[in-house]
């Protein structure tokens, strides 16, 4: 019933609750309790990769958690998600216009999560009811979540290219085996590249997409063997 010139559909406290007190709705400790828990690791619900990868650094700029990536070729980057399209965190993307660029080795390499973590942030994923983060993922980043690596150890011969990476985003964090052929592309230790299925993309800081390779997955130990080969035979550089 409304309280005296009230309209009838008035939601104030006094015709909601008839002129008693108002109570404070039911609080869920199990999902507030997990919702700190997805806080404190740092993962997002729109972020695939923060499931997996530990963001190892924060932006300069507005302190959002992001994954710094830097390697031999002189690429330093913030990132806000790992894999195609490899998006810069806006506050520092130089194409934007903002240009920071930190020292080399200011912040720790990215590292994968531990099973036990893995399995803890999927289980307050479901709490919260945002188990679907790779559809969010998608929509936000307009590009299907991808299986990313880091290579270990690579050669080249010719045109082809065999290496060893292992996942950081995915689910097993195993060693993988690749090979691919590229005219001009050479891998190296510490390159970052996606892998859907059936071509691997490497990261490139050029500010053009990064190409795709046609890869076969193999079995890590005969990559291993197949690198030592090459190495004994032509002194291949790594």
């Amino acid at each position: 019933m409304p309280g005296y010139n009230h309209y009838a559909d008035c939601l104030c406290g006094w015709c909601v609750n008839y002129g008693r007190r108002r109570q404070a709705p039911r609080l869920n400790h199990d999902v507030a309790y997990a919702r700190a828990a997805l806080e404190r690791y740092g993962v997002k619900t729109d972020n695939f990769a923060s499931c997996f990868v530990r963001p190892n650094a924060s932006c300069p700029v507005c302190g959002a958690k992001v994954f710094f990536y830097a390697n031999e070729r002189g690429s330093r980057v913030y990132f806000d998600h790992l894999g195609r399209p490899w998006p810069k965190h806006g506050c520092t993307d130089g194409r934007k216009g903002f240009g920071y660029w930190p020292p080399r080795g200011e912040h720790p390499p990215m590292s994968r999560r531990s099973k036990g973590e893995i399995d803890d942030i999927i289980d307050n994923l479901a709490k919260v009811g945002d188990e679907d983060v790779r559809s969010r993922t998608q929509a936000r980043f307009n590009a299907a979540p991808q299986t990313v690596l880091v290579v270990e150890d690579s050669v080249r011969s010719g045109f082809q290219s065999w290496v060893i990476a292992r996942e950081l985003v995915g689910a097993t964090g195993d060693r993988f085996g690749f090979g691919f052929d590229a005219a001009k592309f050479e891998p190296m230790a510490g390159d970052l590249f996606a892998y859907d299925g059936e071509r691997i993309s490497f990261f490139s800081d050029s500010g053009k997409p990064s190409k795709p390779y046609r890869a076969s997955v193999q079995d890590a130990s005969a990559i291993e063997a197949e690198i030592a080969r090459r190495r004994r035979e032509g002194g291949q550089r790594t």
